[in-house]
């Protein structure tokens, strides 16, 4: 009689878990869509933001001005990769998410990402030097894919480095079985002067 009350507990307890458990995913569902519906909500008023503001920088003489574009374009470009970050996790997710890959120069590609991130590191009195081999290679990839990659290695190799540090973003391309391989490299001076390096092929 006693092992059955056991087991009888422990089914109950086995019960309420279960139904705690469902009760939290269904909360962090509704959550996450909550999320992803705002995220939506907030892609048009960002590229509204982002657009003048470009613009505006790009034709302001007056430093003081121009410094104050770059920390508002700063903060409009996180907050516009954060919820793209959001909506793709989510595409991802739901196994929505496919790459979309179309013919162009990666090279160059890479390097307009980098440069678009320049104020940060000019914040910091960072040297970012970017080492090219070949000088251009043609390739099929996913822009949105490489754009976040590169927006997420560099903006992290500036965050994790201090004031006054050297970044290297280096691509290369090698012939691995017959084929070529494209490799980034993001290589930051952390902490203490360690050197730390991602590479993505």
């Amino acid at each position: 009689l006693m092992s059955l009350m056991v087991l009888l507990i422990i089914a109950l307890l086995y019960k309420l878990f279960q139904l705690r458990v469902k009760a939290a995913l269904a909360i962090d569902e509704f959550k996450l869509e909550f999320f992803t519906s705002i995220s939506h909500e907030l892609r048009n008023p960002l590229a509204v933001i982002i657009s003048p503001a470009e613009i505006l920088l790009k034709n302001e003489q007056n430093q003081e001005s121009r410094q104050k574009l770059h920390i508002i374009l700063r903060n409009a470009r996180k907050m516009q990769s954060m919820v793209d970050q959001l909506l793709h996790f989510r595409k991802l997710e739901k196994g929505r998410w496919v790459l979309n890959p179309t013919g162009g120069e990666i090279v160059s590609f890479i390097r307009e990402s980098v440069n678009n991130l320049q104020p940060l590191w000019r914040e910091k009195d960072q040297q970012l030097e970017f080492v090219v081999t070949p000088s251009s290679y043609l390739c099929n990839f996913d822009a949105n894919v490489i754009q976040r990659i590169v927006d997420n290695l560099v903006s992290n190799a500036i965050k994790y480095s201090g004031y006054n540090r050297k970044i290297l973003v280096e691509t290369q391309v090698n012939t691995v079985d017959g084929h070529g391989e494209f490799t980034l490299l993001v290589e930051d001076e952390g902490p203490g002067g360690t050197f730390r390096k991602t590479a993505i092929r």
